[in-house]
């Protein structure tokens, strides 16, 4: 026959509902802390780890900076799509002044001329 000897520490607290005294092994409560599943005081009330504060807040922050990239990407793609309309208003712009129809890209003396002596700046670049 043989004989096995084995050493386990045992953590002992009081049930918040109740106050019994119970003891669980000390690597089953470090997990529960860990994992923040619910276990039971001898007489079935439930006893759970809430999330260590410094968790919750390295979470949120991960989150926040989640939703700043996101803003982030949507503001730049808002600022290219300005930046592209502006420079085909600037183009059309350009266009009229040389008389070019935006519509057909033909080219009318008349409106050239028109834009010329009514709205300045005669020379097309």
């Amino acid at each position: 026959m043989a004989t096995t000897t084995a050493t386990m520490t045992i953590y002992t607290a009081n049930c918040p509902t109740c106050g019994i005294l119970y003891g669980i092994p000390e690597d089953y409560r470090e997990r529960r802390q860990l994992d923040g599943q619910t276990w039971y005081c001898p007489s079935g009330h439930s006893i759970v780890y809430r999330k260590p504060e410094l968790q919750a807040l390295r979470e949120q922050q991960v989150a926040l900076r989640s939703e700043l990239d996101i803003a982030y990407a949507a503001q730049r793609r808002i600022t290219e799509d300005l930046s592209l309309k502006t420079k085909e208003v600037k183009r059309l712009r350009q266009r009229a002044k040389a008389g070019v129809c935006a519509e057909c890209h033909r080219h009318f003396v008349n409106v050239e001329r028109h834009m010329a002596s009514k709205h300045g700046e005669a020379k097309p670049e």
